[in-house]
């Protein structure tokens, strides 16, 4: 018999397997030079029955009609296929996808969080791609870490759709679905619910990224001891529950005002009350998406991301060096030049070359290097190849972790489920 390197399916060679599940695993499948995620969902599973075979169904339905840049796509797909096994074929439904090897479930709770930057440019890519698939009729059901995937470029991909829905925008859903530490309180009581329990378990998954994977909630119950101070709106409650996550927030957000806007995003995406909850629109649109951290907060930023950074990389080098001409200047030398960094946002105007010329001039720092140190002292997101930088040193540093304590990944797995 082959090894199971060599098996091959519906055209595409097997490899190593990425993960498993109730009904099955899934695989590398490697096709033309491309690789692939195949889920290979055996029907001879315990507990397969006809609704799942209907669920499958739906989710590939699902799945072939989105299409965006934070979602992930789907490649192939069959109802009717077999995998081999060497005492013959099981049947078998397969499901071909986009390769995405790494979750920010393992990134959030196996690593000490992101920066304010990084948490901005994640929740921006969730908020687009959840309004995509509101847009499109379609609500998810299991938002949360395990669901969203990164790919190679560490941009994020939201998957699992096994518990999503089509539905017309208006009418209103039954079905208790998703994952409790991320289900809205109207799901917990069985009552009818619409898109908004896409944006509580979105602000649920902005809350374990602005403190690095400490929950807000064990459940959206009243009964709940953090919760129940949400649902009340007592504010000052909730945060003398959770003194080390309000420090956490203080400190990736760079300041009280800046905390304030991201922990008044929180509770408008995780209000009890469905009618005064945020839509996705109202995210999108909200302060915390487009406001300035300070000077003082960027530079800090800037000096954490890049000590991430063990190995050399170019633009980040510069940045290093930026940062090291900024530290050496005297305090009257260090406001002219962040006076003249600041004018390229007062006249709309970004760096213009007089700018780069005085800096060169007046501090010695060259064009270059002023490019890179104001992009990122005043960008609002992460992105491109800071991003991937950047990411590749946080996902190394949570696989890792998740090498030397495997026992305790499972059972923060288990936990959350």
């Amino acid at each position: 018999m082959a090894s199971e390197e060599l098996k091959e399916v519906m055209g595409f060679k097997l490899g190593q397997v990425l993960g498993r599940g109730a009904f099955g695993f899934v695989k590398e499948a490697s096709l033309n030079e491309n690789t692939y995620a195949m889920k290979v969902l055996i029907k001879g599973s315990s507990g397969w029955n006809a609704n799942e075979e209907e669920t499958v169904n739906k989710e590939i339905e699902i799945m072939t009609k989105l299409d965006h840049p934070h979602i992930i796509k789907i490649v192939s797909h069959s109802m009717n296929a077999s995998y081999p096994r060497e005492g013959g074929a099981e049947d078998c439904a397969i499901i071909v996808m986009e390769l995405a090897r790494v979750n920010l479930f393992d990134i959030l709770y196996f690593t000490d969080g992101f920066s304010e930057e990084i948490t901005r440019t994640y929740l921006t890519q969730l908020v687009d791609a959840i309004g995509y698939m509101h847009g499109q009729g379609i609500a998810h059901r299991d938002i949360k870490p395990q669901n969203t995937l990164l790919d190679e470029n560490f941009n994020l991909k939201i998957c699992g759709f096994g518990l999503s829905k089509e539905t017309d925008g208006h009418s209103l859903m039954h079905t208790n679905a998703g994952t409790l530490p991320f289900q809205a309180p109207e799901m917990l009581m069985s009552r009818p619910y619409d898109f908004g329990v896409d944006v509580f378990a979105l602000g649920v998954m902005f809350f374990l990224m602005l403190t690095g994977g400490i929950p807000p909630f064990l459940s959206a119950a009243t009964t709940d001891k953090c919760f129940k101070y949400i649902a009340g709106k007592c504010p000052e409650r909730f945060w003398k529950k959770h003194k080390k996550a309000a420090k956490r927030i203080k400190k990736t957000c760079g300041g009280e005002e800046e905390m304030r806007l991201a922990v008044e995003l929180f509770f408008s995406m995780c209000a009890y009350q469905p009618t005064e909850r945020a839509t996705i629109t109202d995210c999108a649109a909200h302060e915390w998406f487009n406001q300035q951290s300070s000077l003082e907060h960027r530079v800090n930023c800037l000096e954490e991301t890049v000590s991430r950074v063990k190995r050399e990389v170019d633009h980040l080098t510069l940045l290093k060096r930026g940062m090291n001409w900024f530290h050496d200047l005297d305090q009257v030398d260090k406001d002219n030049a962040v006076e003249l960094l600041t004018q390229g946002i007062q006249h709309h105007n970004g760096l213009n070359q007089d700018i780069l010329m005085d800096m060169e001039t007046k501090f010695g720092i060259t064009p270059v290097q002023t490019q890179q140190l104001y992009k990122f002292l005043y960008s609002e997101k992460m992105e491109g190849e800071e991003l991937k930088d950047v990411m590749k040193e946080i996902v190394n540093e949570a696989m890792a972790r998740k090498r030397e304590d495997p026992e305790l990944g499972s059972e923060i797995d288990r936990a959350v489920r």
